[in-house]
């Protein structure tokens, strides 16, 4: 009697095993996003996720949490690099996972002169593993820019970045060079409407001069036209060639041609209607090719010129032209200089008292050749460089 009841017991209790481990093996695994698994840790820590329901964070909750933290895997601009620009340049970073966008902004380190925080602008690609940091202030031509990562940097599971100490490079902006470039003695000349040159002089007429003498020529010996007047236009070349860091040259970042005036020719008491011209020829030693060389730049950009005893123009925006252009320009900037009213009226007779006065209208520059160097021309240049 007493073995039978213990054989039923011992079966009763192996059938509920049976029944409870077929009933296990039949469970359900809970839906993503049901409250349980890698989504609702991610809420619990207070770490954003995607929100949308068809791009879950997560889908099988019983995967283990990936527990390795993110690690840095590119950078930009490489550690030690030269000539970015000194204002909008950008810092780029590459992580191995997507991160918390506003705790590694937070984590990014900037170090620059009179730094402002509110010139960091920060935008992310859609997987959240790039950061591109893009500082809109100017900083000083030249500086060293110093950047790096914080421990506060983490990835959307609120693991810190791997090695945070060791992320961050620098690099240098561009810098400033101003020099002044003097133009070439030998390719600086005077050239007349009737084809005649001279190289090498020491100053030039620019505007129209009146010639006496009943021979019809000009003192010099060259031809005069038929009003008895002769036309004169000044050039000025300068050789690229002579700015240091031509080959690496950015930016010419201002430019100012200075010339100086040595007296006015007749009436002529101001430079107000001087026409500067920036051209190109490659027959720099023909005076007729420089007459009437072709302007680089559209006419309506021409500089003016500012009155004065040192006449000045700002020629930034030719100048950087030119160097841009170099090659194709021959090696040179070449400017002329021409009056507006340079064209006298026909009808003037020359043997009228009033001759010698109605036609003179001119001003007298240095060249390069001139003997006092302050009063040679020259472009003030400055140009940003690597």
């Amino acid at each position: 009697m007493t073995d039978r009841f213990s054989t039923f017991r011992f079966t009763s209790a192996l059938l509920v095993l049976t029944l409870s481990l077929a009933a296990c093996s039949t469970a359900t695994l809970p839906a993503p996003g049901s409250g349980s698994g890698h989504a609702a840790t991610l809420a619990a820590q207070g770490i954003p996720g995607q929100s949308s329901t068809s791009q879950p964070i997560d889908t099988i909750p019983t995967t283990p949490l990936n527990v390795t933290p993110a690690t840095v895997t590119a950078s930009t601009p490489a550690n030690g690099a030269i000539g970015l620009p000194s204002t909008g340049f950008t810092v780029s970073v590459t992580f191995s996972k997507a991160m918390s966008t506003l705790a590694t902004q937070h984590a990014f380190a900037l170090i620059v002169p009179d730094f402002n925080a509110a010139a960091e602008h920060f935008t992310w690609n859609s997987a959240r593993t790039i950061m591109t940091m893009q500082y809109t202030s100017a900083v000083p031509a030249g500086t060293l820019v110093f950047w790096g990562m914080g421990a506060g940097a983490l990835d959307l599971a609120g693991k810190a970045l791997a090695h945070a100490d060791n992320v961050g490079g620098s690099f240098r902006v561009l810098r400033e060079k101003t020099v002044k470039l003097y133009s070439d003695p030998e390719k600086d000349l005077w050239v007349t409407d009737s084809d005649a040159a001279n190289f090498g002089a020491y100053s030039a007429r620019v505007g129209t001069e009146a010639v006496g003498g009943d021979e019809g020529r000009a003192e010099d010996g060259t031809r005069i036209n038929d009003a008895g007047a002769v036309v004169e236009r000044m050039l000025l070349q300068f050789s690229l060639n002579k700015l240091p860091d031509l080959a690496s040259m950015k930016q010419v970042k201002k430019a100012i041609l200075h010339t100086t005036m040595i007296h006015t020719i007749g009436g002529h008491t101001a430079v107000d209607t001087l026409v500067l011209q920036n051209v190109s020829t490659v027959k720099w030693f023909d005076g007729a090719a420089l007459w009437g060389a072709p302007e680089v730049l559209p006419a309506e950009s021409k500089p003016s010129m500012e009155i004065g005893s040192a006449p000045m123009a700002d020629v930034t925006t030719f100048m950087d032209y030119d160097v841009k252009h170099a090659a194709q320009l021959f090696g040179l900037s070449q400017w002329r200089l021409r009056m507006s009213d340079e064209y006298v009226p026909q009808n003037v007779n020359p043997n009228s008292s009033g001759f010698i006065n109605a036609m003179n209208n001119a001003v007298e520059f240095a060249l390069g050749a001139y003997p006092i160097p302050s009063s040679q021309p020259y472009i003030e240049v400055t140009y940003a460089y690597p």
